[in-house]
């Protein structure tokens, strides 16, 4: 199921469809296509009408644990079990792949597309941040966050917009220049789901809310949003959320749809 959901207290229909399959991941890129991991571990490409444009499966390399679209051009797919990154095209053919474990990189659980069709990582032994091109050549390291932060941090979720980067890691988000250098720190708690756009990172907590934060101050204030309404808290409930316009998000019911 996809909608948009604009406003306080109300949902606003922005398309609607049904998917054949189970649901495991999904993304919406800035052309609204969105990109759907069935459970079979099967990507698929849909228009925003619900018709299918392409599909590609291969189970060799265990499930798919990210799946990052910010660049409709180049799909880029992350198989955490083996630490392989794979790269599609627009029409989901694979284009080239890279083993971390072969780059010496043994745990890594977040990685994410950089703005110049690079790839940023997080690695979990030295803890530090690190941007590689698409042969492995390490382009940017950061220092070790453990003498940043004065702790080891394990974040389950990684972004870059306008050359910012933020980390999440158990009620925590951080803030890094495009450098990697450290900039700021926000304790937000257990969220549903996040996203970033550069300045604000939005998301939802175990009360439902739509909450907002400018990462990039560090004076910020955390606000609400949106508080959805009672009568459809029901609709909410087990539904993941992308943001895919300034104040709007993707919906997808999580299951059979």
């Amino acid at each position: 199921m996809l909608c948009s959901c604009a406003g306080i207290k109300q949902i606003t229909t922005y398309s609607e469809f049904k998917i054949d399959r189970q649901v495991s991941l999904f993304e919406v890129d800035n052309l609204n296509n969105v990109y759907i991991v069935s459970g079979k571990n099967e990507l698929s490409k849909w228009n925003n009408k619900g018709d299918l444009l392409y599909k590609y499966s291969d189970n060799r390399l265990g499930e798919i644990g990210i799946l990052d679209v910010s660049n409709p051009l180049q799909t880029l797919v992350y198989y955490p079990d083996f630490r392989w990154l794979r790269f599609y095209d627009r029409t989901l053919n694979l284009t080239s792949e890279l083993s971390l474990l072969e780059l010496g990189f043994q745990n890594v659980n977040v990685v994410n597309s950089s703005n110049d069709n690079n790839i940023w990582f997080f690695d979990e032994i030295d803890q530090i941040i690190l941007k590689i091109d698409q042969e492995g050549q390490v382009l940017i390291r950061s220092d070790d966050l453990r003498q940043v932060l004065k702790k080891s941090i394990f974040p389950t979720k990684l972004f870059e917009k306008k050359n910012t980067l933020l980390l999440y890691d158990q009620n925590f988000i951080y803030t890094f220049d495009a450098f990697g250098t450290f900039m700021n720190e926000f304790e937000i708690g257990s969220v549903i789901s996040l996203t970033f756009n550069g300045k604000e990172a939005q998301y939802i907590d175990s009360k439902n809310q739509l909450l907002s934060v400018n990462v990039l101050s560090k004076t910020a204030e955390i606000g609400v949003v949106e508080q959805m309404d009672s009568s459809i808290l029901g609709f909410r409930k087990g539904l993941d959320c992308r943001f895919y316009k300034k104040k709007d998000h993707i919906l997808i019911k999580k299951g059979v749809e």
